[in-house]
């Protein structure tokens, strides 16, 4: 008897198609981690051209998260209402032109405006990669195939950081070129992605049922028919507004466990993140070379980090792999501050401890947990919406680190964001929800 459409998805094995899926969806976060990191050491040479102020280096840093923001909202809503692969196939046409015009800025105004329009490409893609990867990944291998296409955003930050060092030579232009080479593998993922179908949930869950068992049938080679309930999974909710629906008593718990997590990390990461070569100078390393160079081992660390997240992922748990990470982190951040000036020793210490734990917790969980805890029919806004959410605590911490070690000192500063990566690991507890080895449909209920 033939399998229906979920049943054959949740139960199919591992494919050369769920690999090159992933690493299609994984190439736009990919691109992400090596915008976002790329800048940090670009801002090394664009206050000097531009004379910016700590504000300006601030918006100039957020321009592209606050994109995003506005980016994965839209893109997302419209994902959920009109289909993923449409979508998914034009969004990063905004990162190849925008950063095209980013590189060629001539004032801090250019560069601030095309940066978030950048953004927009980047936070539609956020927004569909996971919801992607997720919906076609079998119930097994969910954890893994999500936390890879996360383990991208890592790989592009130290790409990115290597691509800054090596770019160093050639002196004050070279930060033109660091941010122009991010739109070669953009293009190469916009002609990868034409293959792609769309994703049979979303097929079942606006009554298409039939066209869901043809590509279901067409990518595992089993014979699969729609059987009632698919064909009318959810058809009367689709018509609901999505972003209402996050509220629901249903889904109220995960809205406030993925919304509050994923801010409490990217306020704790992008600021540090961003301003990390700058960070190191404050805490004692001399020369823009040896910040840079340490920029770059820490990057290989977090890559590490989400590599060994990737594996315990459904062995551990999402749960206990995220409070671990906010805790060791936050716990990391304080204690550095406790101590400064650092000797060089605990320094090299506890900074790498604090990437490392936070890459391995909530910087991979995060896209797993804002696909897993969603229904089909929000899934894409639900992901979108705490991307979105995430983006204002990267915004407000970008914007504000530069002033805050002005005004405040580092010491100061990082005892602040220590505290919230500690209010990350309150939420983790107490909101937070097992979904390792659990089929989508299980988790919904």
């Amino acid at each position: 008897m033939p399998d229906s459409i979920l049943s054959a998805m949740d139960s199919q094995k591992m494919s050369k198609f769920h690999g090159v899926i992933t690493v299609l969806a994984a190439m736009g976060v990919f691109l992400d981690g090596y915008d976002i990191s790329i800048i940090s050491v670009a801002l090394l040479f664009i206050k000097p051209e531009f004379n910016t102020t700590p504000y300006e280096l601030g918006l100039i840093g957020a321009a592209t998260s606050l994109g995003m923001l506005f980016g994965a909202m839209a893109f997302g809503y419209m994902s959920d209402k009109f289909g993923r692969r449409i979508m998914f196939l034009w969004d990063l046409l905004f990162f190849v032109v925008f950063a095209i015009l980013s590189a060629l800025a001539q004032n801090t105004v250019q560069l601030i405006v095309f940066r978030f329009l950048l953004g927009i490409g980047l936070g539609a893609d956020y927004a569909l990669s996971t919801t992607i990867v997720a919906e076609f990944s079998p119930a097994r291998s969910r954890g893994k195939l999500l936390a890879g296409n996360l383990l991208a955003w890592w790989v592009g930050s130290a790409v990115a950081y290597v691509t800054g060092l090596a770019l160093l030579p050639l002196g004050a232009v070279s930060w033109r070129y660091m941010i122009a080479l991010g739109v070669i593998p953009a293009l190469a993922v916009i002609v990868g992605r034409k293959w792609l179908p769309e994703s049979p949930r979303w097929l079942i869950s606006h009554g298409q049922a039939d066209k869901a068992a043809q590509v279901v049938e067409r990518l595992t080679g089993k014979k699969v028919t729609p059987s009632e309930i698919e064909s009318a999974y959810d058809a009367e909710k689709s018509a609901k507004v999505p972003v209402k629906e996050l509220f629901s008593k249903s889904l109220i718990r995960s809205t406030a466990f993925v919304w509050g997590f994923w801010f409490a990390f990217d306020f704790v990461f992008y600021g540090i993140g961003i301003f990390t070569p700058s960070l190191l100078q404050a805490l004692g390393l001399k020369g823009i070379t040896a910040a840079v160079q340490a920029s770059v081992f820490i990057a290989i660390l977090e890559v590490c980090a989400s590599t060994l997240s990737l594996f315990l992922m459904d062995r551990l748990g999402r749960r206990t792999i995220t409070a671990v990470g906010f805790l060791v982190g936050g716990v990391a951040l304080i204690t550095l501050a406790l101590i400064y000036p650092p000797a060089a020793l605990p320094m090299l210490v506890l900074f790498p401890l604090y990437a490392f734990f936070l890459a391995f917790g909530p910087g991979t969980t995060d896209f797993v947990y804002s696909v897993e805890l969603f229904p089909t029919r929000v899934r894409s806004t639900g992901q979108a919406s705490s991307t979105a959410v995430s983006r204002v605590g990267a915004v407000i911490s970008i914007f504000f680190f530069p002033s805050l070690l002005l005004f405040w000192g580092v010491p100061n500063s990082l005892i602040f964001f220590g505290i919230v990566g500690l209010l990350g690991f309150l939420v983790t507890l107490v909101l937070g929800v097992e979904t390792k080895r659990k089929s989508l449909e299980e988790i919904a209920k």
